[in-house]
């Protein structure tokens, strides 16, 4: 049955309709997890555009929306943590670049010098908190950002089946868009029923 016709019998027996409902649950989801549109169609239901069909009116399948609302309880705390990882990263990283290095009291060029929160970045006339996010990862924190043991991400690189890395000098580092592509591409899902 689909969503639209299960929404007017319930109208009929004057009973609260499933849709808006559902669609609040999804955009709550969406919220919250900072996951995007086309990622939580794709993972929830191999489906990109399923959140653009929803929101226009489309009427999936109640067993579709049975698997949206598994796979939302099902990966919600994951998304959740990742999402908590990458924003403490962040976090982490304007403020290490808005505090002075050790030592730098030291020397009387630092006692004039503005602190450099109050400096501009290399993008003119922005601080650094105002700079994209930080788009290179070390082991640890692209294995908070994944959620796993840097452990493991150490063992998928040495068996070639983690995410692509790049080694500067001894550090091996990570790009944040191929951590997050890769996590992708080790989703699970059913196929979406439209009609």
């Amino acid at each position: 049955m689909r969503l639209d016709t299960a929404d007017q019998l319930l109208c009929y027996m004057n009973e609260t309709p499933i849709g808006p409902t559902f669609r609040t649950e999804v955009e709550a989801f969406l919220s919250e997890t900072g996951i995007g549109e086309r990622k939580f169609g794709s993972a929830a239901v191999r489906d990109p555009s399923f959140v653009t069909k929803l929101c226009s009116g489309a009427s999936p399948r109640l067993s579709t929306i049975e698997r949206v609302q598994a796979w939302m309880h099902a990966n919600k705390d994951a998304l959740l943590r990742a999402a908590i990882a990458l924003a403490q990263a962040e976090r982490r990283e304007s403020s290490a670049a808005s505090s002075p290095e050790p030592g730098a009291q030291d020397t009387p060029a630092a006692a004039t010098a503005k602190p450099r929160s109050e400096q501009g970045s290399a993008i003119e006339g922005t601080t650094p908190a105002q700079a994209e996010p930080k788009r290179f990862f070390s082991q640890r924190e692209a294995a908070a950002l994944l959620t796993i043991s840097t452990r493991l991400l150490h063992h998928f690189r040495e068996a070639g089946r983690g995410p692509p890395f790049l080694r500067l000098g001894s550090r091996t580092v990570y790009a944040r868009d191929d951590l997050l592509e890769w996590a992708w591409a080790m989703r699970h899902g059913g196929t979406p029923e439209w009609t």
